[in-house]
């Protein structure tokens, strides 16, 4: 899913948990940081990554809360 200036990363949990979400590049470094150990509650979330640092490139979003975590590979298009 290529994204340009501006995507959203959706979240739905099924119980509150603690919740980080970071970007990873293809070589594993950390990019940025979008939620770290935030408590969020049950439900639907919408995070939005913009970032200037996010240039054209493959990415890796990781996110993970108390019960597991899932990571998704981007791709950024100038």
């Amino acid at each position: 899913n290529p994204f340009q200036e501006q995507t959203t990363a959706f979240i739905d949990l099924p119980k509150a948990s603690q919740v980080s979400l970071t970007v990873f590049d293809a070589q594993g470094r950390l990019v940025k940081m979008l939620v770290h150990e935030a408590i969020m509650p049950a439900g639907k979330h919408a995070v939005n990554i913009i970032d200037s640092q996010i240039k054209a490139g493959v990415f890796y979003v990781h996110l993970r809360t108390t019960e597991g975590s899932l990571v998704r590979k981007v791709i950024a298009l100038e």
